[in-house]
């Protein structure tokens, strides 16, 4: 081993010096006798002038087709040289149409360009010697623009306990801008907020895209604004519901039936403590004093919320209140007997009642047909009586007093009956 050392140590000045010249001679024959070669290399075709299109009010319809085309280029040079290239390859090639030049054009029109291939200024030994494609054709259209509203998307949407409020944009509208036949396709926009990222920082910068009706992404039209951001509030939710009374006694000839309310409950928002002291909202009473017809109040629902508490959607804050007034209408209905029961039966006697009773009534609630009566015939002897009903009303209907004629009749003693009271008789 150690004499190896003492080989590879020997003049090891005189080996460094004759490595470097034989360095030195390689690179010299590669420059003066460098091999030609010729490679193909891929970019993206990109187009130029779009501004000058835009002034004339047009624009290429099929534009994100022409971004999406990879041109294929030929060139030639020397090996070095070309190697250098691959090595920066996105810096110093570019393909491209030029649309800044054209003139005498419409809406409808399809022209077709010539594809550009291009190398930074001041770099030579190459040699472009084919391309594919080598031209594309583009399609004229009328550029238009329209203004969308921006619609905040939550995605992601995780239960952990804490609700997001309606948040608030730094803008509510975006322009949308591109070929008409384009832009038509679109039916909203869309700011998609991950809404993890929502609860955990209450602020969230969101990308806005374009969709059409199917949900689809609109290609090939251009928003004046790619981002928009979205505040959140964090809070927790509860469902509670709203209370409220009518009071006083609507005109003669009228009476309260009910009230409705839309909608019937809210959703608030607030600190968990703060929600735990809140299970209903009581609004102001209604005053139907002498009232002849329906009666509809709006309540601002945000002046009744206790302190610490927020609508979850600040924009729905009115909740409508009708109470309903219904005019006392006569009518007379008839009801059959079996419907009416007869109480304090005495033994030997049969009750006859007539097949249907009339009775009048007031009143347009109430189900008709759960109205039943009855009537006492405690002491009645043989014969007919005029007796009172007891109506059982149900609500919303009034039953005027009536009275129904019933037949009492003592059952007839049967034979052996007749014979067993005649033999318990004493003889004289």
């Amino acid at each position: 081993m150690k004499r190896l050392q003492e080989v590879l140590m020997k003049d090891l000045g005189w080996k460094f010096l004759s490595v470097a010249i034989a360095v030195t001679m390689w690179y010299m024959v590669i420059s003066i006798n460098q091999p030609v070669d010729t490679r193909t290399y891929s970019t993206m075709l990109q187009v130029d002038g779009m501004t000058s299109l835009h002034a004339k009010g047009l624009t290429i319809s099929n534009e994100d087709e022409i971004l999406g085309t990879k041109v294929n280029i030929k060139i030639k040079g020397q090996r070095t040289a070309l190697d250098r290239l691959s090595q920066r390859q996105s810096d110093m090639l570019r393909a491209y149409i030029d649309v800044s030049d054209l003139n005498y054009i419409a809406s409808g029109d399809t022209i077709s360009r010539e594809i550009r291939v291009s190398l930074p200024n001041g770099v030579s030994g190459y040699e472009i010697v084919g391309k594919f494609p080598s031209k594309m054709e583009m399609k004229m259209e009328r550029l238009t623009q329209k203004e969308f509203p921006i619609e905040p998307m939550l995605t992601n949407k995780k239960e952990n306990g804490k609700k997001l409020t309606a948040p608030i944009l730094s803008q509510n509208t975006v322009l949308v801008q591109g070929a008409k036949s384009k832009v038509d396709e679109v039916a909203v926009v869309r700011a998609a907020v991950d809404a993890v990222q929502a609860k955990n920082e209450g602020v969230v910068e969101a990308p806005l895209t374009a969709y059409n009706r199917r949900g689809e992404v609109v290609d090939g039209v251009v928003l004046s604004k790619k981002t928009v951001i979205l505040t959140y509030g964090v809070y927790d939710e509860k469902v509670v519901p709203v209370l409220v009374e009518a009071i006083g006694a609507p005109a003669t000839g009228y009476r309260f039936e009910e009230l409705s309310y839309n909608p019937k409950s809210i959703v608030i928002l607030g600190e968990e403590e703060n929600l735990a002291k809140i299970d209903s909202i009581t609004l102001e009473n209604m005053d139907i004093s002498g009232k002849t017809a329906d009666v509809t109040k709006n309540y601002n629902i945000s002046h009744y919320l206790p302190t610490g508490c927020s609508l979850k959607n600040p924009t729905e804050n009115t909740v409508q209140v009708v109470a309903k007034i219904v005019k006392n209408e006569g009518r007379k209905i008839s009801i059959p007997s079996s419907r009416i029961t007869i109480t304090n039966r005495q033994e030997g006697y049969v009750y006859h009642l007539p097949e249907t009773v009339s009775v009048s009534l007031t009143g347009s609630g109430g189900d008709v047909s759960a109205l039943s009566g009855t009537v006492d015939v405690s002491g009645l002897e043989e014969g007919e009586h005029s007796v009172p009903i007891l109506w059982h009303q149900p609500q919303g209907i009034t039953a005027a007093e009536t009275t129904v004629y019933i037949g009492v009749e003592k059952v007839p003693a049967s034979p052996m009956e007749e014979t067993e009271e005649v033999e318990s008789e004493p003889t004289a």
